[in-house]
């Protein structure tokens, strides 16, 4: 006898149908991928949802987790041999350190827990982090690269230490779904003048680019008023 998969709950088919394939993962899931001549995996539909063949973009969009965020966090912790336990007793210092500051008010900020749970959580992909939880984990984190008692156990150990260095912070916040307070910052001053006015251009100037034969932007001379010929406007007789 046959042992037959959907008796576990568990059925996988695939089926040729104008160049898509129809796969039924467990009970109620179906997932449509198109697939090309060569095999390629194009459009992706998870119930009934496209997702295409950028997932980040369906996470995003539904304010879902980015695994690569958790992963990438915990592999930042591991080379410098941060555990979950300790994130969890640095993260709820700097809680409260910030509120003490007053740069955190508990009443008017969205609930954020630093504890080792919801750690384990978002390194799993399980639940997105907050805006609070990437501020205050990735602020530790560098703190602690930074260590200067940190930096020369490692030196005694005869071992580089590694760097925590802007573009590794700049990824970690934009795998969290959100943008660190400098980028913000900076952003408001780039455009804090921006003049959203169009211009008016001086009356008979012809501001469409000139092209050649191969479609390429001709620059406008810089002498226009040479005796040079302009070979443009010679014609063979």
């Amino acid at each position: 006898m046959v042992d037959d998969p959907s008796r576990h709950g568990i059925l996988v088919a695939a089926m040729h149908l104008d160049f898509y394939k129809v796969i039924l993962v467990s009970v109620g899931i179906v997932v449509f991928i198109s697939i090309d001549c060569q095999e390629n995996f194009g459009l992706i539909f998870i119930d009934g949802v496209k997702v295409g063949n950028d997932q980040c973009l369906y996470q995003l969009i539904h304010e879902k987790p980015i695994p690569r965020f958790g992963t990438l966090m915990r592999q930042v912790c591991e080379r410098v041999g941060l555990t979950q336990p300790w994130l969890e007793e640095k993260g709820q210092a700097k809680y409260r350190q910030m509120e003490e500051a007053g740069i955190l008010v508990p009443a008017d900020a969205p609930p954020s827990s630093m504890l080792q749970q919801v750690i384990s959580m978002v390194i799993l992909g399980k639940q997105p982090p907050s805006y609070l939880q990437t501020l205050i984990w990735l602020t530790v984190i560098e703190e602690h690269y930074n260590n200067e008692a940190v930096i020369r156990y490692f030196h005694k150990k005869g071992l580089e230490m590694p760097i925590f260095t802007p573009e590794l912070k700049a990824a970690l916040w934009i795998l969290s779904g959100h943008q660190s307070p400098e980028a913000v910052n900076k952003a408001i001053e780039d455009f804090c003048a921006f003049d959203y006015v169009p211009r008016r251009l001086p009356r008979g100037v012809d501001v469409s680019p000139r092209t050649d034969a191969d479609l390429r932007v001709v620059p406008p001379r810089q002498e226009p008023r040479t005796d040079a010929l302009d070979v443009r406007t010679i014609r063979e007789i």
